[in-house]
């Protein structure tokens, strides 16, 4: 009996300034290391999401704004930084590795 598996895991890659080259060399040592270890025949979905702690930390503090018991505001700076993470956020590229070509059996 086969069964359906999935791993998931949550990697943060920051980087300060421009400077991407170490995130991009632990990335691909990272991905290298998962394609080593999977079998062949096994799909892998590896997705890239931008900004993702930035949104969720805007997210709660627009939230926190919008209640109307809260003594906050919420500028309208506030609110185009929060549209243009939230864009960035929404925007993944995703990448299928380590699946092997089916082969057909003849009978």
């Amino acid at each position: 009996c086969k069964r359906a598996g999935l791993l998931w895991a949550s990697l943060s890659c920051q980087s300060k300034g421009q400077d991407w080259t170490n995130e991009v060399k632990r990335l691909d040592e990272m991905m290298q290391a998962l394609v080593d270890r999977v079998p062949l025949h096994t799909p892998v979905l590896v997705v890239f999401q931008r900004n993702y702690k930035r949104a969720m930390s805007l997210n709660k503090q627009r939230k926190a704004a919008q209640n109307p018991k809260s003594t906050c505001g919420w500028a309208s700076t506030q609110e185009d930084e929060w549209t243009r993470v939230m864009s960035d956020c929404r925007k993944c590229e995703a990448v299928w590795l380590g699946s092997a070509c089916p082969t057909s059996k003849t009978s």
